[in-house]
């Protein structure tokens, strides 16, 4: 008897155990003050293009959605909604103005029991020819810095729908071809929720999402041809969001149409920066279990540098499709996004188109609420 109420008052009280944790997340804001985050160090690999087309199509609204592999690089706990395994791949090009980089992605997630483990590894080539570097107060010319970052990720459901994430991070860089790689290792942490909603006909839920990236606060130190070096902090990123998901069916002249709807949105903040926040908010439309379409919208403030032609906030809606192709239990899904990346000053134009294809594989149909 005492172990029925037990499990009773747990089930009551999830909403209430998810916020408690979340509080959990706040602490690091103390630890964060004395490594305070450049505003432009690796930001191609950190906030440029995503490893999902999806997930950039809705304006990077990933951190209360999850069910792909690439969800743990948004919140750690995403991929603990993959139903067996799945496979990712993913390939986008260019970042902003550098025109000639190129961001690779490959990983796989696999469940056991209450347990889901991942593999990542994000590859990021600027080939910026002429590029220049400042280590140690000194500019250094490079040709093709490469970011590597290599994660290992584990999911745990402690109660039914309750997911809690862990992150482990081996960061790469190698920016000189004469000199060794630089290594840093850091984590990331977070929590996903999801509340059924009475709504059997149409299958509602709610999501609610919450992640830290980097709460341990690491720094990377990283040397010249001189042996000199120089030290950055990584941001410490925090995230929080939420998602609605529904099925709908209209009937049409001839046929049924199967919908399946999902609204999202996200609000970002650094705690060891005080710009680059802002709120994300996205939709998708999954026609039949076949076609998706995207669209979203995100804003945030920037560093102006005290120049009246450098915006202090920038802002865009994006856009993109998806195609989905069911195979008995299994499903495959092919993904892109193609958006001309807003310029940051006021006397720039909008910067060429960059584009991400996203393949991913699951063993398992993803359509179950």
């Amino acid at each position: 008897m005492e172990r029925l109420v037990l499990v009773n008052l747990v089930a009551m009280n999830k909403p209430i155990l998810f916020l408690t944790t979340l509080v959990v997340l706040c602490p690091v804001t103390g630890f964060t003050q004395n490594k305070r985050y450049n505003d432009n160090f690796q930001q191609e690999y950190f906030f440029g293009n995503v490893p999902s087309a999806r997930t950039e199509a809705m304006a990077k609204t990933d951190v209360a959605i999850g069910g792909a592999v690439s969800s743990s690089f948004f919140n750690p706990a995403g991929t603990g909604l993959i139903k067996k395994s799945a496979a990712q791949l993913s390939y986008s090009k260019p970042y902003y103005a550098l025109t000639r980089s190129r961001y690779y992605y490959a990983g796989y997630a696999m469940k056991w029991k209450k347990f889901t483990f991942g593999l990542t590894y994000h590859r990021y080539e600027a080939r910026a020819a002429g590029w220049t570097i400042d280590v140690g107060y000194k500019e250094y010319r490079v040709n093709n810095p490469i970011t590597v970052n290599s994660t290992v990720n584990v999911v745990y459901e402690p109660i039914e729908n309750l997911y809690v994430g862990l992150n482990y991070n081996t960061y790469f860089w190698t920016i000189f071809d004469d000199v060794g790689t630089d290594i840093a290792s850091h984590a990331d942490v977070g929590l996903l929720y999801i509340h059924k909603l009475a709504d059997n006909e149409h299958r509602s839920r709610l999501q609610f999402g919450a992640s830290v990236n980097n709460f341990t606060t690491a720094t990377i130190t990283y040397h010249s041809p001189d042996d000199t070096y120089s030290t950055s902090p990584f941001p410490v990123v925090a995230r929080g969001g939420l998602a609605w998901m529904s099925r709908r069916e209209m009937k049409i002249p001839g046929s049924l149409l199967q919908v399946d709807v999902t609204a999202s949105a996200q609000y970002q903040t650094l705690f060891n920066n005080s710009y680059r926040e802002g709120i994300n908010i996205g939709t998708e439309a999954e026609i039949n279990d076949v076609f998706a379409f995207r669209l979203g919208y995100w804003t945030y403030n920037l560093n102006d540098n005290g120049f009246t032609t450098n915006k202090s906030r920038v802002r865009d809606i994006t856009y993109g499709f998806g195609v989905l192709i069911p195979c008995k239990e299994r499903e495959f899904r092919i993904d892109y996004a193609a958006m001309k990346a807003p310029a940051h000053s006021t006397r720039g134009t909008r910067l060429p188109n960059f584009h991400t294809f996203t393949f991913q594989y699951f063993l398992t149909k993803q359509d179950e609420a």
